[in-house]
């Protein structure tokens, strides 16, 4: 099969969470090459609370902060942005989103990216 660089070692010892996890990816990725094409968004939380961020295929890393807290990646991107900036989910994600309207904030952007696909 295709080679596209080596396993990355196991975490560190006395690592964890979202932070380690976007180190060990953007290592795999740095060392690919750009080879594997993928851009990833990896969300979690952890002790240092709740953590998003982006990595390019080249092992760039972006981190969501309070002005923009949410990402997208792809050609549908603008369209998935603009549902989350504007409208129903911008009233409806906040610091206290439930988990539902989070999720169905999400799935409205994924649709509008889908239909509005400049790709």
């Amino acid at each position: 099969g295709s080679d596209f660089g080596t396993v990355p070692p196991p975490p560190r010892r006395g690592t964890c969470g979202t932070p380690a996890a976007v180190s060990d990816l953007r290592s795999v990725l740095l060392s690919a090459g750009g080879g594997l094409g993928v851009n990833l968004i990896v969300a979690g939380c952890d002790r240092g609370g709740p953590r998003l961020y982006s990595l390019h295929p080249h092992g760039s890393v972006d981190a969501a902060g309070e002005e923009v807290p949410h990402m997208a990646l792809g050609s549908g991107m603008l369209a998935a942005l603009s549902s989350l900036e504007s409208g129903p989910a911008r009233r409806r994600c906040g610091g206290d989103t439930e988990l539902e309207e989070a999720v169905r904030a999400a799935a409205a952007a994924v649709r509008a990216g889908i239909r509005n696909d400049l790709g």
